[in-house]
């Protein structure tokens, strides 16, 4: 399929209340997120918040984190890549 077609083909699609939330859910994240950084008070953005919980100010949980991540974007990457490279059953496709 050529681009102009692949275009052409995401151009019809109608929205979902599914692509709405995930807008929304965006669109909130940036918010907070902003505004966490603008305040400059600390433990409040969201990467203080995961270095919080996975103790990353000690060499086990920066190694915990290093193989937690690792793990997650290997298999985000699959899954990204085509849906037919998941571990977890089989998917349709459309």
């Amino acid at each position: 399929m050529n681009v102009s077609k692949a275009a052409a083909k995401l151009g019809s699609r109608k929205a979902s209340v599914f692509t709405w939330l995930w807008v929304a859910w965006a669109l909130a994240f940036g918010v907070i997120e902003g505004e966490a950084l603008i305040n400059r008070v600390s433990d409040d953005t969201l990467s203080e918040k995961l270095r919080d919980l996975f103790h990353t100010r000690t060499k086990a949980g920066r190694s915990v984190w290093a193989i937690v991540f690792g793990i997650f974007t290997g298999l985000f990457a699959l899954h990204i890549a085509g849906s037919n490279l998941t571990f977890w059953g089989s998917s349709k496709e459309k």
